[in-house]
C-alpha cells in the first residue's frame, strides 16, 4: 500500500456541491473534506490555479454556503 502523504486527516461524506463549468451549473459530489481542503470529482479536471465557485448545503442546514477557492491539485484519469 501506498505511504500516506496526506498532512491531515479525511472526513468521508457525501455532499451535493453546484459549481459553474464553462457556462452551465453542474451537480457533484464531495466525497470527504479535511482541514487542507474539499475533493470535488468532475469530468473534467480544471486547470491548476483555476478559480471556482462552489454552492452547497451542509447536513442539517438549509441555507446554501457559496464558497470561493481555487484548483491546488489534479487527479488525472489512468
Amino acid at each position: 500500500m501506498a505511504d500516506e502523504q496526506r498532512s491531515g486527516q479525511r472526513a468521508p461524506t457525501k455532499i451535493e456541491v453546484m459549481f459553474r463549468e464553462y457556462g452551465a451549473f453542474v451537480k457533484v459530489y464531495m466525497l470527504n473534506v479535511s482541514n487542507g481542503g474539499i475533493f470535488v470529482k468532475t469530468e473534467d479536471p480544471f486547470p491548476l490555479d483555476y478559480p471556482v465557485s462552489l454552492r452547497l448545503i451542509l447536513p442539517a442546514e438549509t441555507t446554501p454556503l457559496d464558497i470561493e477557492g481555487r484548483v491546488v491539485w489534479i487527479n488525472p484519469r489512468g
